[in-house]
């Protein structure tokens, strides 16, 4: 992808974020089998 616009991607330490949410507590009981999108900028 030589003409890709880089800055527009999801960065790893966004991604992680969302990995660490799903890991916790909090993701426990209100996310099971979903799949979750993760877009960069449009």
């Amino acid at each position: 992808m030589p003409d890709a616009d880089y800055s527009r991607w999801v960065k790893p330490d966004q991604i992680g974020t969302v990995i660490a949410f799903l890991l916790s507590d909090d993701a426990r009981c209100s996310i099971t089998g979903a799949s979750i999108p993760l877009a960069g900028r449009i």
